[in-house]
């Protein structure tokens, strides 16, 4: 199965807020000082790595 790199940044993205949701959810993944900056940066790299996809896909489809 072959996917668009663009498909790619969109399903690498939402493992990240997985990720994310999972830190604050499970209490017990990350200590408690590290757990807002943990859940901040996974947000942040999937909020970069969903614009690309979408910048992509807009690019090829438009």
């Amino acid at each position: 199965m072959t996917l668009p790199l663009f498909a790619w940044f969109g399903i690498i993205a939402a493992v990240f807020y997985i990720f994310a949701m999972m830190v604050i959810t499970f209490k017990r993944l990350v200590k408690p000082k590290l757990r807002v900056k943990v859940h901040r940066l996974l947000a942040i790299i999937g909020l970069v790595l969903m614009l690309i996809h979408a910048a992509m896909a807009l690019s090829i489809y438009l």
